[in-house]
């Protein structure tokens, strides 16, 4: 798995996370899940909550000039991805796939994530790109699929 994760690709470089980038993915973190989850409570993406939610992750960040475009965070015991959010004007320009580059580099594969049923556009790219379905769990609130990334 080959990534420009200390450079610069298309426009934009991958990093890991820096406290200074702590309010960029805090208005990632909120923008995107508003968009894309619509129907959940608005507060369950409040930009406070990106702290609560990424405690113990490591994060990878996606940035082009001084702005950040997108984020990865990990869960490294497991090589969960939480959270993979690029902000909607970055979106086919490689962005996801470098930070799940970065990822796959610095902890290895296979790699797991949960995807949302009704998320169709994430579930199109995730196997697009070689991700493959291990379990489906309908009965769920928020019903999801998990993939993982076994092969580069």
């Amino acid at each position: 798995m080959s990534t420009a994760a200390a450079g610069t690709t298309q426009g934009f470089g991958i990093r890991p996370f820096r406290q200074a980038d702590a309010p960029g993915c805090a208005r990632i973190f909120e923008s995107v899940q508003r968009e894309v989850f619509a129907d959940d409570p608005p507060e369950r993406f409040a930009r406070e909550r990106f702290h609560l939610d990424t405690t113990g992750e490591l994060i990878w960040v996606a940035h082009a000039a001084d702005r950040i475009v997108g984020f990865a965070s990990v869960w490294p015991p497991e090589r969960f991805i939480h959270l993979l959010l690029v902000e909607r004007g970055w979106r086919g320009q490689g962005v996801g796939q470098a930070l799940i580059a970065a990822v796959g580099d610095t902890l290895g594969l296979p790699i797991d994530l949960k995807c949302r049923i009704s998320n169709l556009s994430a579930r199109t790219f995730y196997e697009r790109h070689g991700w493959t379905e291990v379990e489906r769990n309908e009965r769920d609130p928020s019903p999801y699929i998990l993939y993982r990334l076994a092969k580069p």
